[in-house]
């Protein structure tokens, strides 16, 4: 069978990579085109005339996906499954009329049930994880067991992207967080998988260095980041990784901490490894509203432990923080800047709230009036573009956004902006976050500003 998938942006994803790997093994074929070219796309859906076209969908991409499948299946009639985030927990999207079957949760393996049963002929409608459309009928199945043993899985068919150089990329080293933050899916997905087996599960150090090596040495591989939820879950995995990694990877690397789990073993053992920069989330500098209403169990102190042990030990470090939270006040919105500039962030990323459905943050919203009602639809890829929330100081809060970056630099701008962020929401203040954003990325990947901006410019042209 042949398999193409459609991507909406350029970049390395693992998902399609890993599914390509998984069907290749089997005797199947796999291609990718980048959807966001519609006259290449449609070229390619000719060229290559494929049995099944697969995407992978998020929420804020779906209106995109749902719109790209209605027109191919205008012009042809290949069979279209949508996987990922999206229709996992919104399984209605089933329902689309260019979608003919959605797959929910970990389904490399249901995937590959589903082109073995189109290949030998046999019925699709009974397989776990996938909810078929058929003579106007939905068939929806549960979701299988969790894969215990991730080293089954094959390394990431990397050749699907067909490029020759591969100079810094993601790996997943883990699935599953153990937390349960009120704006995160991981408390969803728990439940969607409740009684299906452990949640938390780790490659072993050896499957994952085989992997980085085989990138290594295939692609000329310099960084490697590592895209885990949460990478230091672990501490026994992380020393016998870290011990592997420096004796036969040794390239600088990037990961997610958690300031409750960051003490100077750990930071020692990061650092003897070749860790470069580490990412956490403050999420808001007022420990009541992190705790109360992000359920982010994590107090000042440990934010301002976790930076001076990092600094003191030479790991450059980026923080994740959300502005816009319901019931969160001005007064809280600038405890936010003023905590990054007490542990010297040197990354600090300040995004806007998405309360997605049924998150428990989205439900804190509606109950407490912070949000009337929602419609998927009004979720956009971008995490800067608008906020849902209603309640009065919510302008105000989207311009503290906006301006952040140069308030966490200089007490004096914090200052100066204060009357200015009671103006309405305006280009200005949205232009100079954009521009805030790639001096952010320019330091901490060691490139000109005016370079991060050129090679960002069409991840930004589809974010709006």
């Amino acid at each position: 069978m042949k398999v193409l998938f459609i991507q909406y942006v350029p970049g390395l994803y693992i998902a399609p990579m890993l599914l390509s790997a998984i069907l290749k093994k089997d005797g199947h074929m796999a291609d990718l085109v980048i959807g966001s070219d519609e006259q290449k796309m449609f070229s390619k859906i000719k060229e290559y005339n494929p049995d099944v076209i697969a995407f992978s969908v998020t929420t804020g991409n779906h209106v995109w996906a749902a719109k790209t499948a209605k027109k191919i299946k205008e012009i042809s009639n290949v069979l279209i499954i949508a996987g990922g985030p999206h229709p996992t927990f919104f399984p209605d999207f089933i329902n689309e009329s260019g979608i003919d079957i959605i797959a929910r949760g970990e389904s490399e393996y249901a995937f590959l049930e589903l082109l073995n049963h189109l290949r030998d002929g046999k019925e699709v409608t009974s397989i776990k994880n996938m909810w078929v459309k058929k003579n106007n009928q939905i068939y929806k199945n549960e979701v299988r067991d969790l894969l215990e043993n991730l080293d089954e899985l094959p390394n990431p068919d990397r050749s699907i992207y067909k490029i020759n150089s591969i100079p810094k990329t993601t790996f997943i080293a883990s699935r599953g967080c153990p937390y349960n933050c009120s704006f995160c899916f991981n408390h969803i997905q728990k439940e969607l998988y409740k009684s299906k087996g452990k949640y938390v599960r780790m490659k072993s150090p050896a499957a994952m260095i085989a992997e980085i090596g085989e990138v290594k040495n295939n692609y000329g591989l310099k960084e490697v980041v590592f895209d885990d939820d949460l990478f230091i879950t672990n501490r026994i995995w992380l020393k016998e990784f870290a011990e592997i990694y420096r004796q036969k990877i040794n390239l600088p690397y990037k990961c997610f901490v958690r300031a409750n789990l960051v003490d100077e073993e750990l930071v020692k053992l990061l650092k003897d490894s070749n860790c470069e920069v580490v990412y956490f989330g403050i999420e808001s500098g007022d420990e009541e509203l992190r705790k109360g209403v992000l359920n982010k169990q994590i107090t000042d102190q440990q934010l301002i432990n976790t930076g001076e042990l990092f600094h003191k030990c030479g790991i450059r470090f980026g923080t994740f923080n959300i502005m816009g939270i319901p019931s969160e006040t001005t007064e809280q919105a600038y405890k936010t800047i003023q905590l990054n500039r007490r542990i010297k962030t040197d990354f600090p990323r300040v995004m806007l709230l998405q309360p997605y459905p049924e998150t428990g943050i989205s439900k804190f919203a509606i109950s407490n009036g912070y949000m009337d009602h929602y419609d998927i639809n009004d979720f956009g890829v971008s995490f800067i573009r608008k906020s849902l929330i209603k309640q009065k100081n919510i302008n105000e809060l989207i311009n503290i956004q906006r301006l952040s970056y140069f308030a966490i630099r200089s007490p004096f701008f914090e200052k100066m902006m204060k009357p200015l962020v009671k103006l309405p929401n305006n280009k200005i203040f949205e232009m100079l976050f954009l521009f805030s954003l790639a001096l952010i990325n320019s330091n901490e990947n060691k490139k000109s500003v005016i370079k991060t901006i050129l090679e960002n410019l069409k991840v930004i042209k589809q974010a709006y």
